[in-house]
């Protein structure tokens, strides 16, 4: 019984090992979506013509 448990406890471990890459692919995008909207929100707020496109009003 306590072997079936460590060989248990064994396959956990190795399991989260691998999905290491897939934490760092996945925390990867994540800022590259965040950089790309705070780029999207700055050039929204600066650039006068790109404001009016999308809420039809002038600055």
């Amino acid at each position: 019984m306590k072997e079936q448990a460590n060989s248990v406890i064994n396959v956990n471990e190795d399991t989260n090992d691998s999905n290491g890459n897939q934490t760092v692919i996945m925390g990867g995008t994540l800022i590259l979506l965040n950089v790309f909207l705070m780029f999207c929100v700055g050039f929204y707020w600066i650039n006068p013509s790109v404001h009016q496109y999308f809420s039809g009003q002038a600055l």
